[in-house]
């Protein structure tokens, strides 16, 4: 849920002749990131010697707090306490 506002902005804020690159470049961090944080949520679980089914469902318990913190913080940051500081009155 947090990609497609994540590219946004980044693609938004990139100068237009570097789009195509800035997009390559987004996309591949994206999918190494995924990897590496699966990869290392894994560890914990491959040592104990459990079965592949329960030690991914085992990863994917203790994604969830990170995943709603995720979303939480920057909501809470756009939306929060002092969000509305910079913003133009409406005319």
């Amino acid at each position: 849920m947090a990609i497609v506002p994540f590219n946004t902005v980044i693609l938004a804020t990139a100068p237009a002749e570097y789009a195509g690159i800035t997009a390559g470049v987004l996309q591949t961090a994206l999918t190494i990131g995924g990897s590496v944080g699966l990869a290392l949520m894994l560890i914990p679980f491959a040592r104990a010697g459990q079965g592949a089914e329960d030690t991914i469902s085992s990863v994917f318990v203790r994604a969830s707090p990170v995943t709603v913190a995720a979303i939480l913080v920057p909501l809470v940051l756009r939306f929060g306490p002092g969000a509305a500081k910079g913003r133009a009155p409406a005319a």
